[in-house]
């Protein structure tokens, strides 16, 4: 960090110590939630999975990793219209590494408990057990974080079609992945524009406190905006980052 940026750093701490207190302690949920944007995001993905269309069909939200993609989803799936479109829920962590495996135990476990022989059953059988139990259900799963193809072609066959409206939304960094799916629709999920940044930053650290957001402050926001390329997530921890130096100082 160049002197001129500690010094600003210095005055950001002694101007926001309490706005930093209350902003460390605060959840990663509730950071999030606010994202600038956020409900018309949330909005047009919703149009998407209540489209009316009955065959099962896949939502495919793409970005780059901290872009914010679980935190929409998030907020979608919680959403009170989903809620009432739909009658059974998962939320599937996959992740890089995964075992289709233990992803297909847990989403057996959430569904139907622990059935006898769950632990020594192969991979065929969780998946029948599972597509079992979700045929008769108007099912919205979440697949979030997949990384290759294999992975949701192993799942799909797990995944009942049988023209009850279902859907499946998936979060990924991979956009050939989202290319490579039948019956799907992509919604790619950019980094923040520099002005929506700065705005992200001034509601969470000014705004709930009814004050304004000083403009000397901006120099510090567009060296944040360098460094992190309007990634939301990673401008709000830095910046919760920043405070703390501050204060420290």
């Amino acid at each position: 960090m160049s002197v001129y940026d500690a010094r600003q750093s210095s005055k950001l701490g002694e101007a926001t110590s309490s706005r930093a207190q209350s902003l460390r302690k605060a959840s990663p949920l509730e950071v999030e939630q606010d994202l600038v944007g956020i409900e018309k995001k949330v909005n047009s993905l919703k149009e998407l999975l209540l489209d009316g269309e009955e065959q099962l069909s896949v939502v495919f939200v793409v970005g780059m990793g901290g872009v914010g993609k679980t935190t929409l989803v998030k907020k979608l799936y919680n959403g009170e219209d989903i809620r009432l479109h739909f009658n059974y829920f998962d939320w599937v962590s996959v992740s890089q590494n995964y075992s289709i495996i233990e992803i297909l135990r847990g989403m057996i476990s959430k569904a139907v408990g622990s059935p006898e022989g769950l632990q020594i059953m192969s991979e065929q059988r969780l998946k029948e057990v599972l597509y079992t139990h979700l045929r008769t259900r108007r099912y919205l799963i979440v697949l979030d974080d997949i990384w290759d193809f294999q992975a949701w072609d192993s799942l799909r066959e797990a995944l009942p079609d049988v023209n009850n409206d279902n859907r499946v939304l998936i979060t990924t960094r991979n956009r050939d992945l989202a290319k490579m799916v039948d019956r799907s629709t992509i919604h790619y999920l950019e980094p923040l524009p520099e002005n929506e940044s700065w705005e992200l930053f001034c509601e969470k650290v000014f705004v709930k406190n009814n004050e304004k957001c000083p403009q000397y402050l901006a120099d510090i926001s567009n060296g944040i905006g360098d460094r992190c390329g309007g990634l939301p997530l990673a401008r709000l921890r830095i910046y919760k980052d920043s405070i703390g130096m501050a204060e420290s100082a």
